[in-house]
């Protein structure tokens, strides 16, 4: 590594990417936790912002000595080196798909529960969990009748949340266990209810 100082590079508008991290950071320090705090969007003590996910990439990769945080496809995507992190096991693991994998299932009775439940920090008994991962949620309007837009995005979920698993590894994401599939699938019914069908 060059002996220079090290510049923070976080995302200067509200992403879910900034939440994930702070609530890492939140749980791991007490000091973090009460001062900046987690959310899409807290009040950096130090570094530069930039607007979106290609704004971080595009400031690491201009500014020598910086250190930013992307989604993995995202990094994958566009070659950008990627850091291995001390979880609560004492191992240091590189951001993969099993390794988030892993860290789902460490909180799969939580999630059970309540799908929200923060995937970081996952105990010290997963020892191959990356600590910093993080759920991609979906927000669709409930409604009690449908239209064929929503209804090919309702399709589209169903998809994504069953068969489309298969592709999750791939594209750099974490397959879903089969019980956040199942709870997955029971809160998209709730969509089709009292639904008259499109087809």
């Amino acid at each position: 590594m060059p002996k220079v100082p090290v510049i923070v590079v976080h995302r200067s508008d509200g992403s879910g990417t900034t939440n994930v991290l702070t609530t890492y950071l939140s749980k791991v320090d007490q000091e973090w936790s009460s001062k900046p705090g987690h959310g899409l969007s807290v009040s950096w003590p130090v570094g530069l912002g930039a607007e979106g996910s290609k704004g971080v990439l595009n400031l690491v990769r201009q500014t020598p000595g910086t250190i930013g945080y992307l989604e993995l496809s995202y990094a994958m995507g566009n070659g950008v080196p990627v850091a291995a992190i001390r979880n609560q096991a004492g191992e240091f693991v590189l951001p993969t798909p099993d390794a988030a994998a892993t860290a789902i299932a460490a909180f799969e009775g939580d999630l059970e529960n309540d799908m929200r439940t923060p995937i970081v920090a996952p105990p010290a008994s997963a020892k191959k969990a990356y600590p910093i991962s993080g759920f991609t949620f979906l927000l669709i309007r409930k409604v009690g009748g449908i239209k064929d837009e929503e209804a090919a995005v309702r399709d589209f979920v169903a998809y994504a949340i069953s068969t489309g698993q298969d592709s999750a590894e791939r594209l750099s994401f974490a397959k879903l266990p089969p019980s956040v599939q199942q709870k997955a699938q029971a809160l998209l019914a709730q969509l089709t209810a009292n639904v008259q069908p499109t087809k």
